[in-house]
């Protein structure tokens, strides 16, 4: 039902100006000449036609009609409002007009327990994480690469075993780097990576 609706929000904007509805040649031109159609906060575009060198260097979109390269992603929250995830936009650049190379790679997810009572722990995770942070360090190039994600969590060493299970009730967690415990390593359904 939705996309129907959004099909016909597009459908409404696309005929709204007489301009573009002399001829049937005139309409189809219209649908390609640097159009971007805004209903709600969503935007479907850009779409565009022949355009010069100049105009495709300004960043008009040229000889394409497959739409947006922009990712807005949304969670549902209270009263079912769909809410901006912060950090939840990707974007293609303009000049890739067909997408049907691009993969998206899933993300890894890695979590370091850091063990706050013994201090060799601790200086162990704080060197792993910046090595980590260092190695990791994002460009933006969503489309060729793994992304990594890493969390830390605070926990003693008796409480770390409860505290990757407490981790995993929350977000999916794909691997476990840095000092763990015997008990940790019990847990099933995660990678232990060992530096």
């Amino acid at each position: 039902m939705f996309s129907w609706w959004i099909a016909g929000e597009v459908l409404m904007q696309a005929m709204s100006s007489h301009e573009w509805l002399q001829s049937s040649s005139t309409f189809v031109a219209s649908l390609f000449n640097q159009r971007r159609y805004l209903i709600d906060d969503l935007v479907i575009g850009d779409y565009g036609g022949e355009c010069s060198e100049i105009a495709e260097f300004e960043g008009a979109v040229c000889r394409c009609n497959q739409g947006g390269r922009t990712i807005y992603m949304k969670s549902f929250g209270e009263d079912y409002r769909a809410v901006h995830i912060k950090e939840g936009t990707l974007s293609f650049d303009s000049w890739i007009c067909y997408t049907n190379d691009i993969t998206l790679l899933p993300p890894l997810n890695g979590l370091t327990v850091l063990l706050t009572d013994s201090q060799l722990a601790m200086e162990a995770a704080k060197t792993m994480i910046a090595s980590a942070t260092a190695a990791l360090r994002d460009d933006g190039d969503h489309a060729s690469k793994h992304l990594f994600n890493i969390k830390t969590a605070l926990s003693t060493t008796n409480g770390a075993h409860d505290k990757l299970l407490a981790f995993m009730r929350r977000i999916r967690v794909h691997a476990v780097a840095g000092t763990v415990t015997e008990a940790m390593l019990d847990v099933p359904n995660v990678n232990f990576i060992d530096p």
